[in-house]
C-alpha cells in the first residue's frame, strides 16, 4: 500500500499536477438608511403604505392590501378593490362563477381547450367539438391493420371499420403493408415504394470474371434472378483465371490450382493422431512429433497456413489445455500441413513440449516435473535447530510433509541449473551468465541442505534424496528458441515467484531459524531470477527474430494462469515458512501484475527504442 501511494505521488509530480488553495471568500454587508416622513393630517396619511389614504378613497386604511384599484382576491371575503363586494372563484381559473359552467373545475373555463374526455371544457354548451386531440383514423378494407390514406377522418374515438395507421399502399392486399416482409414476387410488399428490395428470399451471386463457373466470393450482389457473369458458387481463389477453380487437376507449378488452400499439394510425414490433452501429455516422453486435426471450416474456407498463425493455438484449440492447470502446451519446429492426404479434415503434424508454471526452477524431462524420492539419511541434514511449540500431531506431519516437498523441489533445481549451465554453454554465452548459473546450483545446494534439515527437525527423523533421475534430460529443446522459451518460463516466471514467496514467508514466519533462512532464500532466489531476464535479453540481443515468440510465450503463460483464487485454508503454514494455496495464489496474483508483466514490457520496449536508433 506504501509503494502505491508513493507511485501514485510521482505520477502526479510527473504529469505536473500540484494542490490547487483554496480562496478566501469575504462577505459584506449593507445598510439601509430610512427616511423619516413628515407628520400630516391623519385622513391624508397613507397609514398602511400602499399608496392610497382614507381620503383617496382607501377603504381600509390599515391593511396595504386594500385600495381602490387592488387586484380582487377570490373566495377570501375581503374587499381588496373597494368596490364593495368580494369576488367568487371556487376553482380559482380566473374566472368567476358568473360565467364559470363549472366553478369547481380549474381545467373548464370559457378559455379553455376542448379535449377529448366527454365533458365541455369550453362552456359552449357542445362536448368535445372541434377537440385538439382527436385523431385521425383510415379505413382498412384488407382488414390488415393498416389503412388507406385517402380517406382519414377526425374523431376522439375509433370509429368501427377505421384503424390508427394510414401507411397502407394497397388497401385490396392483406399481404401488402409497412410491417410485410418484401419477398421476390414484383410487388412492393413494404409499401417502401421500391419493389423486391432487400427481398427475404434473394440469392448471394458472386461475380465469375473468367467465367469457369466459380465465383468470387469477395464480389457479390443479392438478387432475385441471377445477374449476367455471376453465378451461384463461391469456391473460385483466382476468378481471373479459368484454369483456376475447385475442379481443376492441381500441378506442379507454384499455384493453388483446385482451391483447396494448399499449393501443390503437401503430404505429411505420418506421425500419432492426438485427440485428448491426456493423451498428449502421457506421450511427453516419447519423441514427436504429433498429428492434430480439426473439421473444415464451416465457411467453406480453406485450411488455415499455420506458417503464418500460431501453432500452439491451434493444439489448444483442438485437444484444449494440459490436464495440469499450471502447465503450457508449447510447439517447437516446423509445421507440416494441412496434409493433403486427410481432405475432409484440417490436419498438421508438429513437434510439441509441455512446460509448467511453478514457485522455484522445476527440474522437467518432457513436460515431466522430476523430484527424487525420500529416504532416511542424514547425508544432506546439517546442525539446525527449529524451536516449535505446541503443534499437535496432525499439524506437525502436514508441516512436515510440505518441508519435504520444498526440499526435493530445491534438491532438484539444481540438476535445473546444471542443465541451464550446459545450455549457456551450448549457445556460447558470456562467461557472467555462465558463472552465474554455476553459483545458483551451489545455492541451490544450500537451499536443498536447510529444506531437509527442517523437515527432519519437525518429523524427528533424519530425511535425504535418493537418486535423481536424468535421462533425457538433454534429449531436445536446445534451440535457442527452446531455450528462451523454458528461461521465460522457469527464470523470470517461476524463480520471480520464488524470490517473491520466499520474502513474504520471512515477513510472516514466526520462527526465527526458520526466518532467517527464507531470508537467505529470497536473496539467492532474486539473483536467480535477475540470471533469467538478463540471459533473456542477451538471447534476444543475439536473435532480434524471437521477440515475437518471447511475447507468444508471455501471452500464453498469462491466459493459462489460474482465473479464481483456491479455498483458503491451513492460513497458520505461513507462521513457520510455509505458504498456503490461497497464500500463494494472491502473491502470484501481485507479483504478476506489479513485477513480472512491467519488467516484461519495459524490456521489449528497450528493443523498440534500440531498433529506432540511427545506424
Amino acid at each position: 500500500m506504501q509503494y502505491n501511494i508513493l507511485l501514485r505521488n510521482r505520477l502526479f509530480i510527473a504529469m505536473g499536477l500540484s494542490t490547487l488553495s483554496l480562496s478566501t471568500l469575504t462577505s459584506c454587508q449593507n445598510t439601509e438608511e430610512k427616511d423619516t416622513a413628515a407628520v400630516a393630517h391623519p385622513e391624508d396619511v397613507d397609514d398602511d403604505g400602499d399608496g392610497m389614504t382614507e381620503n383617496e378613497g382607501d377603504c381600509n386604511d390599515e391593511d396595504a392590501t386594500v385600495y381602490v384599484g387592488a387586484e380582487e382576491i377570490a373566495n377570501d371575503g375581503i374587499d381588496q378593490d373597494c368596490d364593495g363586494e368580494d369576488r367568487i372563484d371556487i376553482d380559482g381559473d380566473g374566472y368567476d362563477a358568473n360565467i364559470d359552467c363549472d366553478d369547481t373545475n380549474a381545467s373548464i373555463h370559457p378559455a379553455a381547450e376542448e379535449i377529448c374526455d366527454e365533458v365541455d371544457n369550453n362552456c359552449d354548451g357542445i362536448i368535445d367539438d372541434d377537440a385538439v386531440d382527436r385523431q385521425e383514423w383510415y379505413p382498412d378494407a384488407d382488414q390488415d391493420s393498416f389503412g388507406d390514406p385517402n380517406g382519414g377522418i377526425l374523431a376522439c374515438t375509433q370509429p368501427e371499420g377505421l384503424v390508427e395507421d394510414g401507411s397502407d399502399c394497397d388497401d385490396n392486399n392483406a399481404d401488402v403493408f409497412p410491417d410485410a416482409s418484401e419477398v421476390c414476387n414484383n410487388i412492393d410488399d413494404d409499401c417502401n415504394a421500391i419493389i423486391d428490395d432487400n427481398a427475404s428470399d434473394t440469392v448471394t451471386w458472386y461475380q465469375d470474371a473468367d467465367n469457369d463457373g466459380f465465383g468470387n466470393i469477395d464480389a457479390t450482389l443479392q438478387a432475385c434472378e441471377q445477374p449476367e457473369g455471376y453465378t451461384s458458387d463461391n469456391a473460385d481463389c483466382d476468378d481471373n483465371n479459368n484454369n483456376i477453380n475447385p475442379l481443376a487437376e492441381e500441378e506442379e507449378d507454384g499455384l493453388d490450382n483446385n482451391c483447396n488452400g494448399t499449393i501443390d499439394e503437401i503430404e505429411c510425414f505420418p506421425a500419432p493422431l492426438i485427440t485428448d490433452a491426456m493423451t498428449l501429455q502421457n506421450n511427453m516422453g516419447n519423441p514427436g512429433p504429433y498429428t492434430f486435426c480439426a473439421p473444415l471450416p464451416a465457411d467453406g474456407s480453406p485450411c488455415a497456413d499455420l506458417s503464418t498463425q500460431d501453432p500452439t493455438q491451434f493444439i489448444y484449440d483442438t485437444i484444449g489445455p494440459p490436464p495440469d492447470s499450471f502447465c503450457i502446451w508449447m510447439s517447437y519446429g516446423d509445421v507440416c500441413g494441412p496434409d493433403a492426404t486427410t481432405p475432409n479434415e484440417c490436419c498438421y503434424t508438429m513437434n510439441v513440449d509441455i512446460s509448467c508454471i511453478a514457485v522455484g526452477r522445476p527440474f522437467t524431462v518432457d513436460g515431466e516435473m522430476r523430484t527424487a524420492a525420500i529416504n532416511h539419511s542424514d547425508h544432506w541434514i546439517r546442525p539446525f535447530n527449529v524451536e516449535i511449540l505446541s503443534l499437535s500431531e496432525e499439524r506437525r506431519g502436514l508441516l512436515g510433509s510440505m518441508w519435504i516437498q520444498a526440499a526435493q523441489e530445491e534438491h532438484a533445481s539444481i540438476a535445473s541449473f546444471a542443465r541451464f549451465t550446459m545450455q549457456l554453454l551450448s549457445m556460447g554465452a558470456p562467461p557472467d551468465l555462465v558463472a552465474a548459473a554455476t553459483r545458483a546450483q551451489a545455492d541451490e545446494i544450500a537451499h536443498a541442505r536447510t529444506c531437509y534439515s527442517i523437515a527432519s527437525q519437525i518429523l524427528g527423523v533424519d530425511i535425504g534424496p535418493d537418486p535423481l533421475n536424468i535421462d533425457g534430460a538433454l534429449a531436445k529443446g536446445n534451440s535457442p528458441r527452446e531455450i528462451l522459451i523454458s528461461t521465460l518460463i522457469e527464470g523470470c516466471v517461476n524463480e520471480t515467484f520464488a524470490a517473491a514467496e520466499a520474502g513474504w514467508l520471512s515477513e510472516q514466519c514466526q520462527v526465527p531459524s526458520i526466518q532467517k533462512s527464507l531470508c537467505k532464500i529470497a536473496n539467492d532466489e532474486g539473483s536467480h531470477s535477475a540470471l533469467a531476464w538478463k540471459t533473456v535479453k542477451w538471447i534476444l540481443s543475439k536473435h532480434s527474430d524471437l521477440i515475437d515468440i518471447a511475447q507468444q510465450t508471455m501471452r500464453q503463460i498469462e491466459s493459462k494462469r489460474l482465473s479464481s483464487p483456491p479455498q483458503k485454508e491451513h492460513s497458520w503454514l505461513k507462521m513457520y515458512g510455509i505458504a498456503s494455496s490461497k497464500d500463494r495464489f494472491d502473491l502470484q496474483e501481485s507479483v504478476w501484475k506489479q513485477v513480472i508483466h512491467p519488467c516484461f514490457i519495459s524490456l521489449c520496449d528497450s528493443f523498440q527504442r534500440q531498433e529506432s536508433l540511427p545506424a
